[in-house]
């Protein structure tokens, strides 16, 4: 049965709109809700008058929390269903685009922007999110929509459209007037193109026109003294210059605002889009000329406004629907071989899109909250405490934290009231125990950094990760003061000749739990400046040389870099080094060394590259640790006699930072196994890791533990990090090898697959 054309138009638009819909719940709720999204999500807890009172003193109009409410309230408040309704207006979007080219040009243009739309980076990124701004856009494409049609026909289901879906947007974004100013550039361009000048009734049509406006408006009248408020209020914040903005802008509204790709592929995007405009633009400049005008006007907006800011390129969301339209559009002006042009066209752009799409399922992570949580739930304890040093966070860390520190929300004011913050700094540092810092927009909530400052001189930093655009700082107040010196006064010279010494140091205990924190005070003196900037490591070495812990930053926290030292000055460093959880028991070696974070190069101390600073003597934990806080980067669990393999780290010697690192001929791979007794072993475990191709390549054999930690010494349940290094030889071909594990006599595991390149 042969299908009818409107038949194959249907198939075609069903099609459409179902791979819209999979690219938009594709890993929908992979990543963790960031500070806005959590906004959204308290909103929708509240009930609809209280939405209304909260979003008065909010910097969004209420419209989008209503419509969360009503959505979440049968489907619940899980990350998905929160994100769903995104998804959801994001597919209507698609199809609006698909009205749009249609109303505009046919249906072949139309449907050449659903596709476009469908692979849209832009639009799927933000159909991701709950957040207000997919829905602006699907409000925007309506209302454009109903007055397009209304200016044809004067359509009363059209003005209706348009009535409704401007006063909606209105409710939804305080930015929307740009596109009510972009409906009557439309219109003008209307009057001129179709010589209604000389049209009887003119004077009809015109106030007709603005009286359907006029009723948008008075629709929106009791928000209207709200706006103006929150409007007036709006900071400018400049982190761009102008250049730098529009080439941002043209980066996002092309490929989005994480695409990864070149600035040479979206200003070819924008040359597809201008050239299709001037192959086309005799005989229809007038639908051509209102789609730049939409196109172009929210930028105009945050260039004349001065919000030059990467956070605010979600305004030019706007402008994806009449960018997809434009590109379309060339499909118009191609000749010859017409059918094979339009589907190289259309294939080349939307490929171009999905390799932007790849990056953002893959390659992008947003502000992880859900992670920050779940780790300060695994490791709390009495005493400890946690600080959100911006308001904005308060709500999205409390829907993923579910644990019982006190949270302290520092500053409490804007701006910080110097004395009031460094009473309750002073409170929170009074007692032993772990502070976490989760920071976020410093140069709004502390633009002094007092509470960074305050931390860095009255507790130990453990360290800082970054988690998105969150930063996650530990800090600890330890439970005993730390002991004497164990370097006179005379110091070490650091580099060649000397650019600082280290007058004295102090450590904060010789024996320390895994999982623990081991305090180390480090006093320098500057003798020469510098330009460089150099960075402090510690470091525990195992019995076999590998680096169980270690510690690296510019000293005080990355607050005072080795560049802006001068000649005489005192600089005092605590550090807190964290003895990584799952770390065997036994003697370790604790250094020092100084690098170029640049170069990696280590400077010269008393004729080595490193600073012995004794023996630490690491013990069992007293409290079973949990399975979160190992921080175990390839979850693979396997049973192997009397232990289970909880999952493994692997990566290139130095370049633990850089997990994907390539590896080649001549490089040490880093292998650390993660085990936990089911029961108490009985006696000594021992394994094999190999690497094999047609042969085998490198090979390791020793305790589970990596060092003289036997298996029969473990206690039930205990977990254990063992540590392994594998050199690949010199002479190793390039290919695909596999990992395998061998525990005692038991059949080997498969861990992996590793690319040696050539």
């Amino acid at each position: 049965m042969r299908l009818s054309s409107k038949g194959k138009l249907a198939v075609i638009q069903f099609s459409l709109l179902f791979i819209a819909f999979y690219l938009r719940l594709y890993r929908l709720g992979f990543q963790s809700l960031w500070a806005d999204e959590g906004n959204s999500a308290a909103m929708a807890l509240r009930d609809l008058p209280s939405i209304a009172l909260h979003s008065a003193a909010d910097i969004h109009p209420p419209l989008y929390y209503w419509l969360l409410k009503l959505w979440t309230t049968p489907l619940g408040s899980s990350e998905w269903a929160l994100r769903t309704l995104s998804a959801f207006l994001g597919t209507l979007l698609v199809a609006l685009v698909y009205s749009l080219g249609r109303e505009l040009w046919s249906r072949k243009v139309g449907l050449a922007a659903m596709a476009l739309a469908a692979f849209h980076p832009f639009q799927i990124y933000y159909s991701q999110e709950a957040r207000m701004y997919i829905l602006a856009a699907f409000l925007g494409a309506l209302s454009f929509l109903g007055a397009l049609r209304w200016l044809k026909k004067e359509s009363l289901l059209a003005g209706i459209i348009f009535m409704l879906s401007t006063s909606a947007g209105l409710y939804t974004h305080y930015s929307f007037p740009i596109l009510l100013a972009v409906e009557n550039v439309a219109f003008l361009f209307f009057l001129t193109a179709n010589h209604l000048k000389r049209r009887l009734g003119l004077k009809g049509y015109v106030s007709r026109w603005f009286l359907l406006q006029a009723i948008s408006i008075a629709l929106y009248a009791p928000w209207i003294p709200i706006a103006a408020e929150r409007l007036t209020s709006w900071p400018a914040i400049a982190e761009y210059g102008a250049i730098t903005m529009v080439r941002e802008a043209l980066k996002a509204i092309a490929l989005g605002p994480v695409s990864g790709l070149p600035l040479a592929l979206p200003v070819l995007l924008f040359f597809l889009a201008c050239g299709a405009s001037a192959i086309n633009w005799k005989g229809n400049w007038q639908p051509l000329a209102t789609l730049w005008v939409w196109l172009l006007a929210p930028l105009f907006m945050m260039l004349t406004l001065g919000l030059f800011r990467g956070a605010y390129l979600k305004f030019l969301l706007v402008s994806s629907p009449p960018f997809c339209l434009l590109l379309a559009s060339g499909l118009r002006g191609l000749k010859g071989y017409q059918r094979l042009l339009e589907a190289f066209y259309l294939a080349g752009i939307i490929l171009v899109f999905s390799v932007a799409l790849n990056n953002f399922y893959f390659h992008f992570a947003k502000d992880d909250y859900r992670g920050i949580a779940r780790y300060i739930e695994a490791v709390e304890k009495p005493g400890d405490s946690i600080i959100l040093n911006a308001p904005g966070q308060i709500d999205v860390f409390r829907y993923y934290y579910k644990g019982k520190l006190p949270i302290y929300p520092l500053p409490r004011e804007r701006p910080p009231v110097r004395a009031k913050l460094e009473e309750e700094l002073a409170i929170v540092t009074s007692h032993p125990g772990k502070i976490f810092a989760v920071l976020w927009g410093e140069k709004e909530a502390d633009p002094e950094g007092i509470v960074e400052k305050w931390l860095e001189q009255h507790s130990f930093k453990v360290g800082e990760s970054w988690r998105g655009n969150v930063r996650f700082a530990i800090y600890v107040v330890p439970e005993s003061q730390v002991l004497g010196p164990k370097e006179g006064t005379n110091g070490k010279a650091f580099g060649s000749p000397t650019l600082f010494r280290l007058t004295g140091y102090l450590v904060g205990a010789e024996e320390v739990e895994s999982g623990g924190v081991l305090p180390v005070i480090l006093t320098w003196l500057a003798e020469r400046p510098t330009t460089r900037r150099y960075k402090v490591t510690v470091q525990l070495l195992n019995s076999n040389g590998l680096v169980a812990s270690q510690y690296d930053a510019e000293p005080e926290g990355g607050r005072r870099p080795t560049a802006s030292w001068e000649p005489g000055e005192i600089i005092i460093d605590n550090i807190g080094l964290m003895i990584r959880p799952g770390t065997p028991p036994g003697l370790y070696s604790l250094i020092l060394a100084v690098y170029d974070s640049e170069t990696g190069e280590r400077l010269p101390v008393s004729g080595k590259d490193h600073l012995d600073l004794g023996n630490i003597k690491v013990l069992r934990p007293s409290q079973p640790i949990p399975v979160e806080a190992l921080g175990i980067t390839r979850r693979r669990t396997a049973r192997l006699g009397p232990f289970e393999l909880l999952g493994y780290d692997l990566f290139k010697l130095g370049f633990e930072h850089i997990p994907d690192a390539p590896i080649g001929p001549g490089d040490i791979i880093l292998v650390n196994l993660y085990w936990q007794a089911s029961l108490k072993p009985q006696e000594d475990w021992t394994l094999e890791l190999s690497l094999v191709g047609g042969s085998k390549l490198a090979s390791v054999e020793g305790p589970l533990a990596g060092i003289d930690y036997p298996t029969s010494q473990w206690g039930e349940k205990e977990v254990v990090r063992g540590q392994f290094a594998l050199q690949i030889p010199p002479n190793a071909p390039a290919g695909q090898y596999r990992l395998f594990l061998r525990v005692k006599d038991l059949p080997p595991l498969e861990l992996t697959t590793i690319r040696i390149k050539g």
